[in-house]
Parts: structure tokens; sequence; C-alpha cells
């Protein structure tokens, strides 16, 4: 349980601090080791062979949100299952979707406070996640849900159709 309680720390500490997971991957795979001086394995897989590497977004607002809803669709499952362990590889992947989408918009300002909440919950459903709160987590998530929601609303349907 320690082992465990480690790693979710080690996750949290990174995404919080502005660094994904696959960041410190790729640090980690070019250094040769990890921080603890142990030679560098393969990004391990997660529950149902989801990997902890994050999606590539697309380049259209629209097939980012498709890809949001995916990954949000993901994060619900795995809530609702109660484990929490899989949740900050999952919550990394809405974040960086996210961002995408906000950039991908092409006027960041518009969307810049509500960039903000989502990472604000996801940071606040990540010390959910690793202080096991399934209740926690569940509310989270929802107000995740609106506020990508939002965001979607303020990037793809306020965009003129061609």
């Amino acid at each position: 349980m320690n082992g465990m309680r480690a790693v979710m720390t080690a996750v949290l500490v990174g995404v919080l601090g502005g660094c994904a997971p696959s960041d410190t991957a790729k640090q980690e795979a070019a250094s040769g080791t990890t921080p603890q001086g142990v030679a560098a394995k393969e990004t391990p897989q997660i529950g149902h062979g989801d990997s902890i590497k994050p999606p590539q977004p697309a380049r259209d607002p629209e097939d980012i949100w498709s890809q949001i809803q995916a990954a949000q669709s993901r994060l619900n499952t795995t809530i609702r299952a109660g484990r929490l362990t899989e949740t900050p590889a999952l919550v990394a992947d809405v974040r960086a979707l996210a961002a995408a989408m906000a950039r991908a918009s092409g006027d960041t300002t518009k969307v810049a406070p509500q960039l903000a909440e989502v990472r604000r919950i996801t940071s606040d459903l990540l010390r959910a996640s690793a202080r096991e709160d399934v209740h926690g987590a569940q509310r989270l998530n929802a107000e995740l849900k609106d506020h990508l929601k939002a965001l979607y609303d303020l990037t793809v349907a306020q965009r003129p159709r061609t």
C-alpha cells in the first residue's frame, strides 16, 4: 500500500507541477534511469490495456472534443468502478486535451478562465483519488464534465460552420 501511495504522490507532484506523466517518462527514458537510479522500464499498462501515454490531440476542435468525450467516458467508468489508482493518467489525458482544444480555438484569452477551472478541478480530482475518496471523485468528475462542456461551448459551438 505504501508503494502505491508513493507512486500516486509522484504522479500528483508531476501533474500538479505542470509536468504530465508522459513528460516525466520521456525525461527518465532520455537519462536511462528513474529518480531512484533504477533502470527505466517501458511505459506500464493500466486497466484494460489503456496506456499511460496521453493521446495525440487532433488539430480540429471538433475532433479534439470527440477525444475529450472518449477520455471523459473512460475516466467516468474508472471512477464509478472505484479504481482510483488508474485516474491520474486519465485526468492528465483530459487536461492535455482541454488545453489542446483551447489552443485550437484560436482565442485563448476567451477560454482562459474556463481552462483554469478545468485545471483546478483536475487537481482536486487527483487529490481525491490519492485519498481514495470515491464520492469526492464522482462529484468532481461531474463538475469537470460541466466545465468541459462550457469549454466546448466557447470553442466548437460558437465556430461558424463552413
